[in-house]
């Protein structure tokens, strides 16, 4: 698992624009400043020193993950992953110990992240206690939905009675619905990649598989502050319903300049209403995600979950376990696998993540179904009913360049002082 060399690409794309059949813009970044560090095949003498057994290691993370730093920063990275390198082979030695010749269901691996310090990948995820203000907009953003829980009850009831059994296994992915997984890089941002998978995957069902590459960083409208500074689901499909989304290339993802600037750009999907599924019912659930596309939702995560290589993830979160934050991702599917140990099936989710292709299973995992694993299925799920407007075809003339927003279509959002600047020191790119 760690020495495949998948490309993994940390961060959207904002300088080369190139148009895709179905009006959507996807960007490649170019990076050609100096002083970068990328062959990993030429690692200098005395950090090669420094890593000693787990130079190798460092070698194969970066040619995979594609890493693109600034050298003056390559030694503290790799003093970074090192660490992070030997407990990912503690944690791999104590799972052996404990299952002993048994067989695990999931293996553990290298992840894009064992070159941030515990505090700089907590800043990635949902804080554990939020500010009051914002956990007041969550309750009045839950009750909204609520409110609509009964009427899709119903709707779900009436799209079940035209399927007379749901299937054992189930994939938007492997239908071909949804988009390129895409990352977050170091940003706590993963409750807009759920809102806009959400969104994208709902379009292509309702619309025969059209795709589109919607914008994430748009949804800095949602909070008035920086997508970095964390969210919930629900803020973005709100922010849908009420605005729209529009296409990654007229508002594109950079983190380097995440100020909390809200831009305004023509709205190309919009969401009809939006619901929890809350409490928690397996087959309404399956229904929803095969009937609408994918739900929303989050858990916490511990140490373990980054180290997810291949496999269901069973890892429970265990009082023994320090819980970091919690993370937003999306459900795409289902399926069931023989336990070779018990004899007993377990039922598994298929989850798309925001860390790149590189993570997991093509950044997807298969997370056990049915026991609320990490408060998975408790926390909240949402799922969206979108519009029946049609995006319309737009000329190649029409797709905006970044690098020449008009100015009169930036509206500046002030920050609440309380708030801090985030400082994203790294952005990898390809």
């Amino acid at each position: 698992m760690e020495s495949d060399a998948r490309p993994f690409f940390d961060g959207r794309a904002t300088l080369k624009v190139d148009k895709c059949r179905s009006g959507m813009a996807i960007q490649r970044k170019v990076d050609n400043r100096k002083g970068r560090f990328k062959d990993f095949r030429k690692v200098p003498k005395q950090i090669r020193d420094e890593l000693g057994d787990d130079v190798h290691d460092f070698e194969n993370f970066g040619i995979r993950f594609r890493k693109n730093w600034d050298e003056r920063k390559l030694a503290v990275r790799a003093k970074r992953f090192k660490l992070n390198n030997q407990r990912l082979k503690r944690r791999k030695a104590e799972f052996a110990k404990r299952i002993g010749r048994k067989r695990a269901m999931f293996k553990l691996g290298q992840h894009p992240y064992m070159h941030l310090d515990d505090n700089e990948f907590k800043g990635m995820l949902e804080p554990l206690d939020l500010k009051p203000e914002r956990q007041h907009f969550f309750k009045q953003m839950r009750r909204g939905g609520r409110r609509n829980r009964q009427r899709n009850r119903q709707r779900i009831k009436r799209e079940d009675n035209t399927v007379t059994e749901l299937p054992k296994e189930f994939s938007w992915v492997e239908k071909g619905m949804t988009t390129d997984v895409r990352t977050q890089s170091t940003c706590s941002s993963c409750w807009t990649f759920a809102t806009s998978a959400v969104v994208e995957t709902a379009y292509a069902v309702k619309n025969g598989g059209e795709k589109l590459d919607l914008s994430e960083q748009q949804l800095n409208c949602v909070y008035s502050q920086s997508i970095c500074k964390s969210g919930w689901p629900e803020g973005g499909l709100n922010y849908a319903k009420s605005h729209g989304l529009v296409y990654e290339a007229d508002v594109p993802y950079d983190i380097d300049n995440n100020n909390g600037s809200c831009l305004e750009a023509k709205p190309q999907v919009k969401v009809k209403e939006f619901y929890s599924l809350i409490p928690f019912d397996m087959n309404e659930v399956k229904t929803e995600v095969m009937n609408s596309g994918p739900v929303a939702f989050g858990m916490y995560l511990t140490e373990d979950f980054p180290m997810y290589g291949t496999g269901v993830y069973t890892e429970p979160c265990s009082p023994d376990k320090t819980v970091l934050g919690g993370h937003a991702m999306v459900i795409v599917g289902w399926g069931e696998e023989l336990n070779a140990e018990t004899n007993e099936t377990v039922p598994y989710w298929v989850v798309r993540n925001s860390w790149g292709d590189g993570w997991g299973e093509d950044g997807h995992i298969r997370i056990q179904a049915g026991v609320d694993l990490c408060k998975m299925e408790s926390r909240y799920l949402w799922s969206a009913e979108l519009t029946d407007d049609k995006v319309e075809d737009r000329q190649e003339d029409n797709v905006a360049d970044p690098e020449n927003e008009k100015d009169d279509l930036a509206v500046e959002i002030p920050l609440n002082e309380e708030d801090e600047e985030v400082d994203d020191e790294e952005t990898t790119t390809v």
